[in-house]
């Protein structure tokens, strides 16, 4: 089976996973706060920088419809038609996250669209992250020697 083709990453350490496992041929879009892989052209950012101060009646209702930690601008993403999306699970200082991204993807996107939420707290858990998604992008092999 075939990986994935079109990965949006929203979250910088889902970034440098994907780098390495050598899939940044892969991604199509990126969160506002993740670093472009060296060598490539800017990609399309699918996350908005939090306001100062969030008026009352919200400001880009599409981008905000599944206000996260980030707002998250659907139209764009929908546009970036990604087949993966590496995410991390809100806590009190992450982006996206995994409920609300589900919904928006179900909502938004009108097709199938596989997520892999990281869920680093310990050391061990960076390692299971990069197995998941080594497993998710069929990349298993180059995840192992990373470990």
């Amino acid at each position: 089976m075939a990986g994935p083709q079109r990965i949006v990453s929203l979250w910088p350490s889902a970034t440098d996973i994907l780098c390495a496992l050598g899939l940044e041929h892969c991604l199509v879009g990126l969160s506002h706060v993740c670093d472009t892989p060296p060598g490539m052209p800017e990609l399309p950012r699918v996350t908005l920088p939090l306001p100062q101060a969030l008026p009352a009646a919200p400001l880009l209702p599409d981008a905000l419809a599944s206000l996260s930690m980030y707002p998250l601008d659907l139209a764009r993403l929908q546009a970036l038609q990604p087949d993966l999306i590496v995410t991390q699970d809100q806590t009190a200082v992450s982006g996206v996250s995994g409920a609300a991204l589900l919904e928006a993807t179900r909502r938004s996107l009108g097709a199938p669209v596989d997520v892999v939420s990281l869920q680093p707290a310990l050391l061990q858990d960076i390692w299971d992250d990069i197995y998941r998604v080594g497993v998710a992008t069929g990349t298993k092999p180059q995840a192992m020697t990373l470990l």
